[in-house]
């Protein structure tokens, strides 16, 4: 009678503990979890917390590529600014009066690069529609930069005291390099949104936990950043101002163009014309989290 009665005391200390466990899941912010994230928005970090047992909120920051002269040479792009493949092509195919206005010499070449994804933050909310899988959908925005790809040319293969006189006058603007003699481009937001520059909402669905259930969680996640006014491809002139290209600009102000160069020119950025004005970018990231409590 003396173990029961205390196998009885036991069970009646254990139980209210038990289902103060169980009701612990339901409570604001009582798990935390961190993780690393790699995907188009780039590289970074995230925090997540737990809300309730169907959500949980992530917040995080990356970054899609290494802006900074401090790196080794060997990593470095001719543009030592930028870290990201690039390669080189010739200028023998382009129209001549663009090699006669970036006062590119007959025979030399151009080294290109490009990258995709740019410094911003991100505040998603996961929701978990069965308690026993991670598959999630996700709501939110990502906000920073504005641009979503850059791309550059150059330096130009001419003498650097030309830089400044380097220039093609396109839809009426001057678009020329900046001081080190390359030509910049990228796609971004057509609009700026008035409350957060660069805000740009999300959408998606995945699997996996930002506070994992264990120790240890992978994630997948893919989705979509939206902009209503959609996306543009931009230059800048020599003013620092942006200009939009489109197809009508190419064929109207690049001279010297074939019927197929105009063809294929009209052609290529049509079709990024019809993309980018969808508003849609897809969006495809990984992660591994950890509990930390």
């Amino acid at each position: 009678m003396k173990k029961l009665g205390i196998i009885l005391v036991a069970a009646a200390l254990l139980l209210p503990a038990t289902a103060f466990s169980q009701e612990s899941d339901s409570f604001l912010f009582n798990h935390l979890g961190l993780g690393v994230s790699a995907g188009i928005d780039g590289v970074g970090g995230q925090v997540s917390v737990t809300m309730g047992k169907h959500f949980q909120l992530r917040g995080g920051y990356s970054f899609g590529g290494i802006t900074t002269d401090n790196v080794p040479s060997f990593l470095q792009s001719p543009y030592g600014k930028y870290v990201a493949p690039y390669t080189s092509i010739s200028t023998d195919g382009l129209p001549d009066n663009v090699k006669e206005s970036f006062r590119i010499p007959d025979g030399s070449t151009l080294d290109i690069g490009g990258r995709i994804g740019v410094s911003q933050f991100k505040l998603l909310a996961d929701y978990f529609p069965f308690k026993s899988s991670s598959f999630h959908i996700t709501a939110g925005a990502f906000f920073g930069n504005s641009h979503i790809i850059d791309v550059w040319a150059g330096p130009l293969p001419c003498d650097p005291a030309e830089y400044n006189n380097a220039y093609i006058v396109l839809g009426g603007n001057r678009v020329g390099t900046d001081p080190d003699g390359v030509i910049k481009a990228d796609v971004r937001l057509s609009g700026m949104n008035n409350i957060v520059e660069g805000l740009k909402p999300y959408i998606g669905l995945g699997f996996g936990r930002g506070v994992p259930s264990g120790f240890m969680s992978f994630g997948l996640d893919l989705g979509a950043l939206y902009n209503p006014s959609g996306f543009g491809l931009y230059t800048y002139d020599l003013d620092g101002n942006s200009v939009l290209i489109t197809s009508d600009i190419i064929v109207h102000d690049i001279a010297g163009l074939s019927d197929e160069q105009i063809a294929e020119s009209q052609g290529i950025i049509d079709r990024v014309d019809q993309i980018t004005s969808f508003g849609w970018f897809p969006m495809v990231r990984m992660s591994l989290n950890f509990r930390l409590f």
